[in-house]
């Protein structure tokens, strides 16, 4: 998870038509752009637009993240960083019950204990 701090202002001073190829989206529709006519680097080409991640490995959002910041190919970042600036970032563990039972004392799965 992460919070992120936006600069409405310099957002704001954007034409409309902008904003909508930075986001991928109709600014009052809410409706997606076709995927022929998104930019590259737009928002919702390079990740989700709200976006809690489960996953068995970090991987898949580590790939996410650098698709954002520094691009696929690198240069093409998430336009969007240009107006929001990540204050906080968080990723968490959340063990299964198997593992956790491996990791019970006496328990010779996990090998020997010091």
């Amino acid at each position: 998870m992460q919070k992120y701090l936006h600069d409405i202002a310099a957002w704001n001073a954007l034409p409309v038509e902008q904003q909508e190829t930075i986001i991928g989206r109709r600014k009052l529709s809410d409706v997606e752009l076709p995927d022929t006519a998104k930019a590259p680097y737009a928002h919702n080409v390079l990740t989700s637009t709200y976006f809690i991640g489960y996953a068995r490995h970090p991987s898949r959002i580590e790939r996410m993240l650098v698709n954002m910041y520094i691009g696929d190919p690198p240069g093409n970042y998430d336009r969007l960083l240009d107006f929001s600036t990540a204050v906080t970032g968080t990723l968490f563990f959340i063990p299964s019950a198997t593992f956790l039972a491996r990791l019970e004392p006496g328990n010779d799965a996990i090998g020997p204990t010091s």
